[in-house]
């Protein structure tokens, strides 16, 4: 089953390099465990073995670091913490730059395209208007740190069926505000050069990388699945945070 996926892939990255080379049809999803619970080093971890992972099953089908990277984005969670998820994202950047740079990849190959989520783990049901806040803060995060495309989810989503349009077009008015009157997409980078964000970049980035090749000794993102290492990790870190 994994082959004939490889195998669909490369039917649709042929389609893509032929008629919409602009188009990111991969995608890896973090953002899958960071609603589990994972933090952002696991997370970021994850990001990058997965990534490489596919690289290189791709590559056994004649497609260059360059068609893989390009096509690829990178869809992550963002929690209530503001400046770990700034560093976050700029540390997915800096990583992403250091792994596609060792399989020889270009400059443009090695820009991260980012999506982000707002955090399904840490919304109330009980006052969900009391989200607001929580979205808000989300957004400006992931705005700040970067991200090319932020899905802002409603303040009652959690609350199950009473999701209304108001809470959408809430939804919608939040990134609104923050790029028409707060103007944060008229900045390249707002937080770089910021002593304590970029001390977090580093450190995230560096965390990861050493859970990164730690995968990598183990086999690669595939084995460690199989093995359960990745379970347990996720596992041991949801359980801190509800204790």
């Amino acid at each position: 089953p994994l082959e004939s996926s490889f195998q669909e892939t490369a039917v649709l990255l042929n389609s893509r390099r032929e008629n919409a080379p602009n188009f990111r049809p991969l995608a890896v999803l973090p953002f899958l465990y960071h609603d589990v619970s994972g933090d952002a080093v696991q997370e970021l971890a994850f990001m990058l073995a997965t990534a490489v992972f596919h690289i290189r099953q791709l590559r056994q089908h004649d497609f260059n670091v360059h068609d893989i990277a390009t096509a690829t984005q990178a869809a992550f969670g963002i929690s209530g913490d503001i400046f770990i998820n700034i560093a976050k994202l700029r540390a997915a950047r800096k990583l992403w730059a250091q792994a596609i740079s060792a399989f020889d990849g270009n400059q443009a190959a090695q820009k991260l395209n980012i999506v982000a989520f707002t955090s399904t783990q840490n919304k109330s049901k009980q006052l969900p208007h009391t989200n607001l806040l929580r979205l808000t803060a989300e957004t400006f995060a992931a705005a700040v740190g970067g991200a090319e495309v932020i899905f802002t989810q409603r303040f009652d989503q959690n609350a199950a069926d009473t999701s209304t349009e108001f809470a959408r077009r809430l939804s919608d008015n939040i990134q609104h505000i923050l790029q028409q009157e707060v103007g944060l997409t008229n900045l390249v980078d707002p937080a770089g050069g910021a002593y304590y964000v970029e001390y977090l970049t580093d450190a995230l980035a560096q965390k990861a990388w050493s859970l990164f090749q730690q995968i990598e000794a183990d086999g690669g993102m595939l084995a460690a699945i199989e093995k359960g290492l990745v379970q347990k990790i996720v596992s041991d870190s949801d359980a801190q945070r509800k204790a």
